[in-house]
């Protein structure tokens, strides 16, 4: 079955490829936090979903914090519903990266509910695009994208490239992608070197699913090679849209990040 899906979602991809424009300047990524809470109060606003939990420490001192989400036309695509995904009192443990000042201020990049298993936060929609020769993956956010050349080596001449150099090729039904030539990330939560070599498998289970997995390996900075797996999930009538941050323009937004000193200003 070598037919890739055209428009699909990424759901529960274990890693964003993608940090948002301002996240470097208001969240620190060498501070991953998991908490779980109360949900007190849920903002569906644009261009970012909030909401707010009291969380108890070891002495059952309770603390409100907020949470910044992902747009809500995103939520809305993936099946998020205002009135029922999220709501004041339900139990939820988040994943994410406290703010820079140290506040009760957090990006979420992963929420599970008590109640269910729906909740947690997807990227943003991929389109495959499928020729002969040429596989090209589309990625809403940031309008980045792949090339991924069938049949073919990797370029003797390689100038790295954050999404490194992919080649593909096809073992029955899966498609197999070699990916080498990153560029080295000495510091954050992502830390690769030049030696960093990825090997996916995308296999088309059935017309709704496609299982992806992924095997990492950098013997300069991991001790063994470790696997992560995950699904493209088809969304009839998904089409990619236009990626932009409306806060962009906001200046009450720029003002409050500068009192913060998170701006940093050319000369």
């Amino acid at each position: 079955m070598r037919l890739i899906i055209l428009a699909c979602c990424v759901l529960l991809a274990a890693a964003p490829l993608f940090a948002h424009h301002s996240f470097g300047a208001e969240y620190d990524a060498n501070k991953p936090i998991t908490l779980t809470g109360i949900v007190t109060s849920i903002q569906w606003t644009n261009p970012h979903f909030y909401f707010f939990m009291d969380v108890k420490d070891q002495n059952d001192n309770v603390a409100n914090w907020k949470f910044e989400g992902y747009p809500p036309v995103v939520l809305n695509r993936v099946g998020w519903k205002r009135t029922e995904t999220m709501l004041p009192g339900d139990s939820v443990t988040v994943f994410g990266w406290q703010a820079r000042d140290g506040s009760n201020w957090a990006h979420s990049r992963f929420v599970t509910f008590a109640k269910n298993d729906l909740g947690e936060l997807s990227l943003y929609p991929n389109q495959f695009v499928q020729t002969p020769n040429l596989i090209v993956i589309l990625i809403e956010v940031r309008h980045a994208f792949r090339l991924i050349p069938l049949n073919e080596k990797h370029p003797e001449d390689l100038d790295p490239a954050w999404l490194g150099d992919s080649v593909g090729h096809w073992e029955g039904d899966t498609l197999v992608v070699d990916v080498v030539g990153f560029k080295e990330r000495v510091k954050g939560s992502k830390i690769n070197t030049d030696a960093l070599h990825i090997v996916e498998r995308f296999t088309r289970v059935d017309y709704n699913t496609i299982e992806y997995s992924a095997t990492i390996e950098d013997p300069k900075a991991l001790l063994h090679p470790y696997t992560i797996t995950s699904k493209y999930m088809l969304r009839p009538g998904t089409r990619l849209q236009e990626y932009v941050c409306e806060n962009n323009q906001d200046p009450a937004s720029f003002e409050e990040l500068d009192k913060k000193s998170l701006i940093t200003r050319e000369k």
